[in-house]
C-alpha cells in the first residue's frame, strides 16, 4: 500500500532530524501551511506516480552534502519531495540539491518547432586573432538548431518526438533527414520546396569547451507556411517552440493551447513576434541573453511575462544557478559542477530533458532538477550526441 503525504513528509523530516524546527514546515494540498518558510527553502508538495523516492539526501555541515540511494518506500500516489537551498543560514556550509530521480514513465509524444541546421564543429586549442588562421584538431559535422537538438534529446529519454522545420530539397538536406530518421523523430516540413543550402552553423570549440558560434539561423530561408498540419498535435502532452520561424511557432502553439497541449519556450533570445507567442506560452525558460524591450535584469523580465499569465519560469546561465519562479515563489537551483568538454547544445538539451520530465504544474520544478543533472553530464563530452552513451535513455 502506497504511503500518505503525512508518512512521507514524516519520514523526511525524521532523516532531516539535524535540521531545526524553523527550516521544516507542514506540507499540504501543493502550499506550505502552518510555520512560514523561511525565504531560502524551496519546498514543492504534488502528485507523482512513482516506483520509488531517490535518493534523499544526508544533511551534513560539511562542504557538499552527500547524495544516497534511499531504500525504495513502495509510493504509488501522492508523494511530497521537499528540497531546500539554505545558502543564506549556512554561508559556511552549503547544502547540495536533493536530486530526484523519476521513474520511467510511460512514452509521451512532443512537438518541436523551430530550426534546424547543419553544424561544422571546429575543436581548436584557441580562437584566433584578427587577421590571422589556426589549425583545428578535428572537424565534426553535426545536425543542430534547438528545436532540433531538443527533438533528438526528448526522443533519447523515451518520447515519441515530431519535429516541425524548414528542410527543404537541397542534397545537404537529406543530412538533416537521415539524422531524425536514425532517432525515430517524424517531421513536418515547412518548406519542401526550398532549393537553396540549409542553415549552416561554424562553431568553434577551444580548450576550455566554451564554444562560439556563427550563424545566419533562419534569416536567409524562405517564409515557411504558418498552417498546423491536421492530426500531428494528436495524442501530444508537450510542444516547445524556439521562435525561430516566427509565424509557424504562434500558429502552431495557438493550435497547441486550443487542445490544451502544455507550450514551451525556448527563449534564447529576444526575436520579433516573441510578444505575440507568449500569448499561448505556459513555461518560459530563457537564457540570461533574453531581454524583451525594456527589460534590463532578470526581475525586469520575470515581471514582463506576468500580463501573459506564465507563471512558470526559469533562466538558466549555463555554469551559474537555475532561476526559477513558481507563481509567487522565486528560488535557485544551483548547477553541478562538473569538468567541461564542450557546453555546445547543453541549453537545447536542457530543454529537451525538460520536456520529457514535465508532466503538468506539480513536477515542473522536479524537470527542472532533472533536465539541470543532463544538461550537466553532456557538456562533460565532445558535440551534442556523445553524452548518450553515458546517460540511460528512456
Amino acid at each position: 500500500m502506497g504511503s500518505s503525504i503525512r508518512d512521507i513528509l514524516q519520514a523526511i523530516q525524521d532523516f532531516h532530524s539535524g535540521l531545526s524546527a524553523s527550516d521544516t514546515a507542514i506540507i499540504g494540498d501543493n502550499r506550505p501551511g502552518g510555520k512560514t518558510l523561511p525565504p531560502t527553502l524551496a519546498v514543492l508538495a504534488g502528485e507523482l506516480s512513482l516506483a520509488i523516492l531517490r535518493p534523499l539526501v544526508s544533511w551534513s555541515h560539511g562542504n557538499n552534502a552527500e547524495v544516497l540511494d534511499a531504500v525504495p518506500l513502495g509510493v504509488s500516489a501522492q508523494v511530497v519531495v521537499c528540497f531546500s537551498i539554505l545558502r543564506s543560514q549556512y554561508l559556511d556550509s552549503p547544502i547540495d540539491l536533493l536530486l530526484v530521480h523519476l521513474g520511467n514513465a510511460t512514452m509521451s509524444k512532443g512537438i518541436f518547432v523551430g530550426l534546424s541546421t547543419i553544424d561544422i564543429v571546429y575543436r581548436i586549442e584557441r580562437c584566433p586573432d584578427a587577421d590571422s588562421k589556426v589549425v583545428a584538431q578535428s572537424q565534426t559535422v553535426l545536425v543542430g538548431g534547438p528545436a532540433t537538438n531538443a527533438a533528438i534529446t526528448f526522443s533519447h529519454l523515451g518520447g515519441s518526438a515530431t519535429l516541425v522545420t524548414t528542410i527543404g530539397c537541397h542534397p545537404l538536406s537529406q543530412m538533416i533527414v537521415r539524422e531524425l530518421q536514425q532517432f525515430s523523430i517524424s517531421y513536418v516540413d515547412l518548406s519542401p520546396e526550398f532549393e537553396e543550402v540549409p542553415a549552416l552553423s561554424s562553431i568553434l570549440v577551444p580548450a576550455n569547451g566554451k564554444r562560439a558560434v556563427v550563424s545566419a539561423n533562419a534569416t536567409r530561408i524562405a517564409a515557411p507556411r504558418p498552417e498546423v498540419k491536421p492530426g500531428v498535435l494528436d495524442g501530444a502532452s508537450i510542444m516547445l517552440v524556439d521562435g525561430h520561424f516566427m509565424q509557424s511557432c504562434i500558429a502552431w502553439a495557438r493550435e497547441a493551447r486550443a487542445q490544451r497541449i502544455a507550450v514551451v519556450l525556448d527563449g534564447g533570445s529576444w526575436k520579433p513576434g516573441t510578444e505575440q507567442l507568449l500569448e499561448s506560452v505556459d513555461v518560459a525558460i530563457c537564457s540570461d541573453d533574453f531581454r524583451p524591450p525594456g527589460c534590463e535584469s532578470e526581475d525586469d523580465v520575470i515581471r514582463f511575462f506576468g500580463p501573459f499569465g506564465i507563471r512558470q519560469i526559469a533562466i538558466t546561465g549555463g555554469e551559474k544557478p537555475i532561476r526559477y519562479v513558481i507563481d509567487d515563489t522565486h528560488a535557485e537551483i544551483p548547477v553541478k559542477r562538473v569538468l567541461i568538454t564542450d557546453t555546445l547544445g547543453a541549453g537545447d538539451i536542457f530543454h529537451g530533458a525538460f520536456c520529457s520530465f514535465y508532466n503538468g504544474k506539480n513536477t515542473f520544478l522536479l524537470a527542472l532538477i532533472k533536465a539541470a543533472e543532463i544538461a550537466s553530464e553532456s557538456v562533460k563530452y565532445e558535440g551534442t550526441r556523445e553524452w548518450m552513451a553515458h546517460v540511460d535513455a528512456g
